[in-house]
């Protein structure tokens, strides 16, 4: 989930307030509560001089009126927390001087008190208690060595309180656990730095110990100063509420500012340029004509850079649109022109008939080729045969190509020579050539009843003779190029079986290299497949670069070809069946109409004859291939029921398959040859 700036400074600045806040009031504490121990110290030095005082006035009442109203006066003056120790020295001297003072008057020593006396003495701490707002005094007999105290007597603000007070308390009471703090008083003598004790028998109190030793006596007697800790702690609480409370509105303050200062010059217009940016992005339009989003150097950067980055993808996005429309029309044309090149060189064309067998197939390189081809039987049974490759590539291309395409085919229709049809578009061509483009071909009228080809190269590459040798052709000139070149016709008589091969130059170098890849192949398609996949494995896989056409045109004849064998009655064996056939036949549609044919017969026989053994014999003449298919199995003729006669479950059983083959097929009959079924079928290739 994305977090907005402000809410992450919010949330640091929430944190950064809390830690300041807790340091100011800790550090306040700190400060607070060490004025407070100072003061109370102070306060506690005094008090212990004062009831020095007091222990030894001569007044028996007990009132010690003038006594108290010095007690509150030096009280009143004493130093706040903070002061100087020069003021506690000053405070300590003229508390010695009251000693000095009273140094000549005699009393009896505080454990000879009588019940009267510890009275008199509880009204005095008293009395000295409620002017130092203390919350107990007492007087400790105290033995250092033993490590023992007793107490002599205490007083705190009231009666009541003094009954509340635990047993070690009143007069004769054994302090447990006797504070270090109260042997040292004892041992070392009165000392203006005491160390204080913060845990005593009544609880949450802080208080000093300070010797008392009397006039005519080497007994040392120690009072104890104690204050309510809780009333402390909340006067320093309330010092450090008072320095902290300030402190942090200030801070709050501070970060308040710092927050709208953030909102006003960064968030807000971040976000006026995020909302800009969203709008390029879904309208793909940028209003320049709005006013700045700020005016610090920073924003300003990025709404400068974002402006500039909008301008360009504008302009970018408008160079694409007019590519993308250019390319659009160019593939649009490109279409066309295809459609109109394949409509008169289809990639691929068979012909064939009484005497002769043809096969074109054309591959371009790009969407519109240049290469092109005819092949056409003519009114009188010749056939006509012409390969060309136009210069260039492209749409100029295919469209110099047809232009000659339609002059060569009208002129080679009604012409006994293609010389004489050649020199004639050359003319033409030549004249009117404002691009001086030119195409080479050969162009061939093959006669199936004298197999005698007659043609005439105008500067192609020489046709070959399958499986033999390069054509000795004149080389000529390419069409288009200047007039009255002189093209010349040349013959040859193809024999029975034999073939010619016309290619262009995307051909060449797999073509002369070796010619060993058409085998013994005696068929048009067989040729140019070969051909075509010899030039694949020449070019490794790369890109093809030029347009590749070729042409085959084979002399049928008299020459046949056969092939008998007997095969198991099992259908795996049609494999070899079907390699013979194509081997014969070669790849075209009416090779796989035989092939289907023949299968069916053929799994008939392995199905329901219970023959040992199936005969094939297989045998071409010309554009006729005869098949027959012979087995030893119980007799059957198939023929014996005319179509109509059939039921749709004699259909079901195999009959709607011999009406495949009978559809198919040119010819087929049954006969009972000894103890041999044998039915044979006749085919037009």
């Amino acid at each position: 989930m994305r977090r907005s700036i402000l809410r992450r400074y919010v949330r640091f600045s929430a944190i950064a307030l809390i830690l300041a806040i807790a340091a100011s009031v800790g550090i306040s504490l700190m400060y607070s509560t060490n004025a407070v121990i100072d003061r109370k110290q102070a306060e506690a030095v005094v008090t212990a001089r004062e009831a020095q005082m007091l222990l030894l006035a001569t007044d028996t009442d007990g009132s010690g009126s003038a006594l108290t109203m010095e007690v509150s006066s030096q009280v009143d003056d004493l130093p706040s927390p903070g002061s100087t120790d020069e003021d506690d020295s000053g405070s300590g001297a003229s508390g010695e001087t009251a000693v000095a003072s009273t140094g000549g008057s005699a009393t009896s020593k505080p454990a000879d008190l009588d019940d009267e006396a510890l009275a008199l003495l509880k009204r005095k701490l008293r009395n000295l208690c409620i002017a130092v707002d203390g919350e107990v005094l007492a007087i400790y007999d105290v033995n250092p060595d033993a490590t023992t105290a007793s107490t002599v007597q205490s007083a705190t603000v009231n009666e009541k309180v003094d009954a509340e007070l635990p047993g070690e308390w009143a007069h004769g009471g054994n302090v447990e656990g006797v504070p270090e703090q109260m042997l040292a008083a004892a041992r070392d003598g009165f000392s203006d730095d005491p160390d204080f004790i913060s845990t005593t028998s009544l609880g949450s109190s802080i208080g000093w110990y300070f010797p008392i030793q009397l006039q005519g006596s080497d007994k040392i007697y120690v009072l104890g100063v104690f204050f309510d800790a809780d009333h402390e702690r909340t006067e320093i609480v309330g010092y450090a509420l008072a320095f902290a409370i300030p402190l942090a509105i200030i801070i709050g303050l501070v970060i308040l500012f710092g927050l709208l200062a953030i909102k006003r010059d960064v968030a807000d217009p971040l976000k006026k340029l995020s909302a800009r940016m969203r709008s390029f992005i879904q309208d793909g339009v940028h209003a320049r004509d709005e006013k700045p989003v700020s005016k610090t150097s920073e924003i300003a950067g990025i709404e400068a850079s974002f402006n500039q980055m909008s301008h360009d993808i504008e302009l970018f996005v408008e160079h694409i649109r007019k590519m993308t429309d250019e390319q659009s029309r160019a593939a649009a044309e490109l279409n066309v022109a295809r459609r109109i090149q394949l409509g008169l060189v289809p990639p691929v064309r068979e012909l064939a008939g009484d005497g002769f067998d043809s096969f074109a197939f054309e591959r371009t390189a790009r969407a519109v080729g240049g290469d092109f081809y005819d092949l056409a039987l003519l009114g009188d049974g010749r056939v006509l045969c012409m390969i060309a490759d136009v210069s260039g590539k492209g749409v100029s291309a295919a469209l110099f190509m047809a232009m000659v395409l339609t002059l060569l085919h009208e002129k080679l229709v009604d012409c006994d020579d293609p010389a004489v049809a050649l020199n004639e578009v050359n003319d033409l061509v030549a004249a009117n050539n404002p691009e001086n483009m030119f195409v080479t071909l050969v162009a061939a009228i093959f006669d199936p009843a004298t197999r005698e080809l007659t043609f005439a190269n105008a500067g192609h590459t020489p046709p070959l003779i399958v499986g033999g040798e390069y054509v000795d052709v004149d080389p000529g000139f390419a069409l288009g190029v200047f007039e009255n070149v002189g093209i010349v016709s040349q013959k040859v008589t193809l024999e029975p079986g034999q073939g010619i091969l016309f290619y262009t130059d995307g051909a060449t170098e797999a073509v002369s290299a070796d010619d060993s890849f058409f085998g013994e192949q005696r068929r048009a398609q067989g040729a140019v497949r070969a051909a075509v996949d010899a030039v694949d494995v020449f070019a490794k896989g790369r890109e093809q670069f030029d347009d590749l056409t070729l042409l085959a045109l084979f002399a049928t004849g008299d020459e046949s070809e056969t092939w008998e064998a007997t095969v198991e009655p099992s259908l795996d064996a049609f494999d070899e069946i079907s390699d013979h056939v194509r081997e014969i036949c070669g790849e075209s549609p009416k090779t796989k109409m035989v092939l289907l044919a023949c299968d069916e017969i053929f799994t008939n026989v392995v199905s329901y004859s219970g023959a040992s053994g199936v005969g094939i014999s297989i045998r071409r003449e010309g554009g006729s291939l005869t098949v027959a298919v012979s087995d030893d199995g119980a007799a059957f003729d198939p023929l014996a029921r005319e179509r109509h006669e059939l039921v749709f479950d004699e259909l079901d059983q195999g009959g709607m398959g011999l009406m495949l083959v009978r559809k198919v097929t040119e010819d087929i009959a049954y006969e009972r040859v000894g103890e041999k079924n044998v039915l044979t079928m006749r085919f037009a290739l």
